[in-house]
């Protein structure tokens, strides 16, 4: 590290970080302004808190946010080998701190230890290996340095230097005492140093009050008790009036119950004798009634199986007319629904036509269907292809006719030649046209004919005789001269293969549509048989119209007769309901005089007489109406008794409870005289009350003294508070030219303590009165709060800023202030004058103590130079957190959030020095006051 030469600082030299938290290893300079800077979450502020485990050493008295002391525990000390040090430098030397963990083990627990001497981390690692507690501090011992494990206690006693046995003096915290009040203020204002974002005003009164009290002694005062003591005798009133108060509802529920019981006891004096003169004729009543009934309901069982019997054959009746009258209605039902369908037909004559019709279409398709049995389409085809061709041939032929062969050749030879020629020959040949495409080519007309005259010389008496062959013509067909010569007889032959064809056509369509002639055939069928029975039916409901009338009639009269069956079983019913009314009104009466009498004889040996001794009760109660029913007279009689012995219960357990609260002076063995005495008691409260008052007024005087070192207190407090706003105000802070704190008074405590103690001083010029009410409402209020009165129910701590335009704005929370920065400042001033309050005043300014500022950016440079300048003066080092440098700072460390997996490494090459720029002024922005600089950060 770069130190200045020009200071010497003693106090925290550095803070270092081995294997805790986030950090690998680092070192932070804390004896001169640091500014660290980094992202939010990078670490700055968990390197800072970890001084808490070096000076706080109690974890109750720590403060890390949400988490947990364990998890805390494990977050900087995660191994054995993990370590929060220390170095400190004193007068007398330098020396080290340090805490380390348990690991999971000792569920983290935490140990102390201390050696004299400066950091080197050599010390904590052997081969590049961390070491354990135990291995570091051997080394240690080897190379002769003093070395000590501490407990938690042990350290904070050795820092702030309390006598004892200490292994050597680290005193680093001079306070001006070590009573318990000095140390608990100091634990406070240390962690509201490191932890200025979480200090408020209810918490900077009550440290305030504690490090005054060093001057200000003043403890709680109980005045109620001393209220109580001074005024006796007005105790005593009050006590008596407080029980006669606490009785009075429950002497006036005694009295109401007496009223209530002396209305019991009359009324059961009454009831007993009346109860015993109406047993007897209750009795003969009752045996006359039910052998009554009893006759009644043995008449009654035959009549009912009469009407039963004449039900039951009603019953029958209608069930069998029922039966005629649905037959009777479906046949009507019936008769209308083929009224409906046949409204169109007029006659059967037309349905007879439409059946004949389907019947010749369907013999025509069966027709059809019998020409075609048998017969094979492929068969018939071939048929129609043959007629086909020799049908073209005719229609060829015909076509030419004039221009053929044997036309030709007739010019030249006669018929029986020809005939003789072309039955050797295919006699097709003289079908043939001649000289037209698709006939026969004559070249040469001569030779043709030498050929002919050749083969006719050839044949001799009808056989052609050749070179080497004989043959009879008259076993070849001969030829037709007449297709050759009579035209009509072709036209004829072409007309009857024509029919042909179309026979053969149609027998083929026939023979391919063979099933659908069937499946016609069937659908015809089907559709005759519906026709035929529709027919029928509307022949049959022809019939039904003659008939349809006599129905109707039969119908009504079936209505009639179910009807009246109807009527006399209701009848019937309605009589058999009635006798069954009658007998169940009967067997409830005897059920009713049967349970009555059982609960007469229940009840009649309960009902007792009142005791000789007791007192009659009140004799308005003779003329009690009872009611008229012997069992409610009997359970009316036992409701008022049980409400007696009720109301004797509850009076005693009244009586029992006045006792319990102090009551039992006015309490007899004479019960009526017991009760006469309480209403006498319970008049006297407001005399009682009056007295009180007179007393009162009369010990006021004597609470004067001990309110009087209160009211002084307070007094000095003031003054002190001014002292203490003088040593705030003696540099401008921002734009804000005075701050003060103020005492918010409690007007009413405070304008009653005063008038109490003006008694004591003042007795011929005050108002006894006023003062007497004054101590009665001080003493209510004390009750009301259930505490004792100190100076801190005198006053609210406020704080009242002036700014440059002279506006006074006073904010009774440090969070309403609008500026951060000032906000910060202000709790950073008034945190670091109470920790000179208490330092031991010889030593103020020479031990440095470091204070954390987050979001250093947010305070104005001037008021942050200020601020750091005030401190210095004080010995208050800052440690400045932002996301960029602080100008203003000796030295900047960059914090960088480490890849995922890696710790941050950070050591005395990764301090930067900062400079300020000569001649820049106080006005200029903080970025353009530090030179541009990189943070090397080793991983």
């Amino acid at each position: 590290m770069v130190e200045k030469q020009n200071i010497i600082s003693y106090g925290i030299r550095r803070l270092i970080l081995i294997n805790s938290g986030m950090y690998a290893f680092s070192v932070f300079p804390i004896d001169c302004p640091l500014s660290i800077c980094g992202t939010n979450n990078s670490g700055k502020s968990t390197a800072i808190n970890a001084l808490q485990l070096l000076f706080l050493t109690d974890m109750r008295d720590m403060d890390f946010g949400k988490h947990e002391n364990r998890d805390t525990r494990k977050f900087y000390f995660p191994h054995t080998s993990s370590y929060v040090l220390a170095e400190i430098r004193l007068e007398h030397g330098h020396f080290v701190i340090g805490a380390t963990g348990g690991g999971p083990a000792s569920s983290y627990s935490i140990q102390h230890f201390a050696y004299r001497g400066q950091f080197d981390r050599e010390d904590y690692r052997d081969n590049g290996m961390p070491l354990e507690l135990d291995q570091c501090l051997l080394g240690l011992q080897r190379k002769g340095v003093e070395c000590v494990k501490l407990q938690p206690q042990e350290l904070r006693n050795m820092l702030l230097g309390m006598p004892g046995e200490n292994a050597f003096d680290i005193t680093l915290v001079p306070l001006r005492g070590h009573r318990t009040r000095y140390i608990e203020a100091w634990v406070s204002v240390f962690k509201n140093l490191l932890h200025m974002r979480n200090v408020n005003s209810q918490d900077l009164k009550k440290l305030l009050l504690s490090i005054f009290d060093i001057h200000l002694v003043a403890g709680d005062i109980d005045f109620a008790a001393e209220y109580q003591r001074v005024t006796e005798q007005v105790n005593r009133i009050v006590r008596e009036l407080e029980t006669l108060k606490k009785m009075r509802p429950h002497v006036r529920k005694i009295l109401e119950m007496h009223k209530n019981r002396q209305e019991y006891r009359g009324k059961l004096n009454a009831g007993y004798d009346e109860i015993q003169k109406r047993l007897k004729s209750w009795f003969l009543e009752y045996k006359n009634m039910k052998e009554q009934d009893e006759r009644e309901l043995e008449e009654i069982e035959p009549r009912r199986k009469n009407l039963i019997l004449a039900r039951e054959d009603a019953q029958k009746e209608i069930s069998q007319l029922s039966g005629e009258k649905a037959k009777c209605k479906e046949w009507l039902n019936n008769f209308e629904k083929e009224k409906r369908e046949f409204q169109l037909i007029k006659d059967v004559g037309i349905l007879e036509v439409d059946i004949q019709t389907m019947q010749a279409q369907r013999d025509d398709i069966v027709k059809k269907i019998g020409n075609s049995e048998g017969v094979k389409p492929a068969q018939i085809e071939q048929q129609i292809f043959e007629e086909k061709q020799s049908l073209c041939k005719i229609e060829q032929n015909l076509k030419d006719w004039d221009q053929n062969l044997w036309n030709l050749l007739f010019e030249k030879f006669t018929q029986e030649e020809l005939i003789q020629v072309f039955t050797l020959l295919n006699k097709e040949l003289l079908r043939l046209p001649v000289d037209i495409e698709g006939g026969i080519t004559v070249d040469d007309r001569g030779k043709l004919d030498e050929a002919i005259q050749a083969c006719l010389e050839d044949i001799k008496d009808g056989v052609y005789c050749g070179q080497g062959v004989v043959v009879p013509l008259k076993k070849l067909d001969p030829v037709d001269p007449a297709r050759f010569t009579n035209i009509s007889q072709l036209e004829e032959e072409k007309q009857k293969r024509e029919k042909n064809i179309e026979k053969l056509t149609n027998q083929l369509e026939n023979a391919q549509h063979i099933e659908a002639l069937k499946e016609q055939s069937r659908s015809l069928s089907k559709k005759i048989e519906k026709k035929q029975e529709f027919r029928n039916r509307f022949q049959k409901h022809v019939q039904q119209c003659r008939e349809v009338e006599g129905k109707r009639k039969a119908h009504r009269k079936l209505e009639t007769k179910v009807e009246e069956c109807n009527a006399r079983i209701n009848k019937l019913h309605q009589q058999e309901r009635d006798l069954d009314r009658q007998a169940e009104n009967l067997k409830n009466g005897l059920k009713e005089r049967e349970s009555e009498r059982q609960s007469i004889e229940q009840n009649h040996d309960k009902i007792l007489p009142l005791p000789p001794e007791e007192p009659p009760g009140d004799p308005a109660m003779q003329s009690h109406q009872w009611p008229e029913s012997m069992v409610e007279t009997m359970e009316e009689y036992l409701h008022y008794w049980e409400s007696k012995q009720s109301i004797e219960g509850a009076i005693q357990e009244q009586l029992d409870f006045i006792e319990s609260i102090g009551g039992g002076i006015y309490l007899h063995d004479d019960e009526n005289f017991c009760i006469e005495s309480l209403a006498e008691a319970d008049e006297t409260v407001p005399q009682r009350e009056e007295l009180l008052k007179k007393n009162q007024k009369t010990s006021i005087v004597e609470l004067g003294s001990t309110l009087k070192g209160l009211r002084d207190n307070y007094r000095r407090l003031e003054q002190e508070i001014t002292k203490f706003n003088r040593a705030i105000n003696r540099r401008t802070i921002s734009n804000l030219t005075k701050l003060e704190m103020r005492l918010e008074p409690n007007k009413e405590v405070l304008d009653a303590i005063e008038e109490i103690v003006k008694v004591g001083v003042e007795r011929l010029f005050c108002d006894e009165q006023k003062a007497s009410r004054a101590a009665e409402y001080l003493y209510k209020w004390v009750k009301s709060q259930g505490r004792k009165l100190n100076l801190t129910h005198l006053f609210e701590l406020c704080f009242v800023v002036f700014t440059n335009e002279g506006k006074e704005i006073v904010y009774h929370n440090l969070e309403n202030i609008e500026s951060h920065g000032t906000t910060i400042t202000i709790k950073a001033l008034v945190n670091m004058h109470m920790m000179g309050h208490l330092i031991d005043e010889g030593r103020r300014g020479t031990i440095r103590f470091p204070y954390y500022l987050d979001e250093a950016s947010s305070i104005d440079p001037r008021n942050q130079a200020t601020l750091i300048e005030q401190g210095m003066q004080m010995g208050f080092i800052p440690i400045l957190a932002s996301v960029k440098p602080q100008a203003e700072a000796t030295y900047c460390v960059q914090v960088d959030s480490p890849p995922e997996g890696e710790k941050v490494i950070i050591d005395e090459q990764n301090w930067i020095e900062l400079e300020k720029k000569r001649g820049s002024g106080r006005n200029e922005d903080s970025e353009s006051n530090h030179n541009k600089s990189v943070t090397k950060t080793a991983r």
